[in-house]
């Protein structure tokens, strides 16, 4: 997904930073000290799912699948078992599913310099 993210040109990596950090200055963790790094990195994981889960729909929708009814066991709905897709699809949904968007989104931040956690967090109400 890093990948992706920096280099497809799908995304404004500059734009959803800044989207990140107007979603901070809103965020009740921020608002109580938490550490702005790890705030920020939470917000942009959240914009990540938003924009793939769009992706996501857009094409599912545009084939005329549901990527919402797979599960990587379930290779049998009924005669559909027999389609490419009864194997490509729950692969797919699986991939999807374990992206760590919070480890995509730290290294996002790294690159573009904004990554600076305070090393005294202060311990969550």
């Amino acid at each position: 997904m890093f990948r992706w993210v920096t280099n497809s040109g799908q995304t404004d990596v500059d734009a959803l930073i800044k989207k990140t950090y107007e979603k901070v200055e809103k965020n009740e963790w921020s608002k109580m000290d938490l550490d702005v790094s790890t705030v920020a990195r939470d917000e942009l994981a959240d914009l990540f799912k938003e924009q793939l889960d769009q992706i996501k729909d857009t094409w599912a929708g545009n084939h005329g699948w549901s990527l919402d009814d797979w599960s990587i066991t379930d290779l049998d709905h009924g005669s559909y078992y027999k389609e490419p897709e009864s194997l490509f699809l729950p692969i797919l949904t699986n991939a999807l599913d374990n992206i760590m968007f919070e480890v995509v989104a730290q290294a996002i931040l790294i690159r573009a310099g904004k990554w600076a956690p305070d090393k005294d967090r202060p311990e969550a109400i």
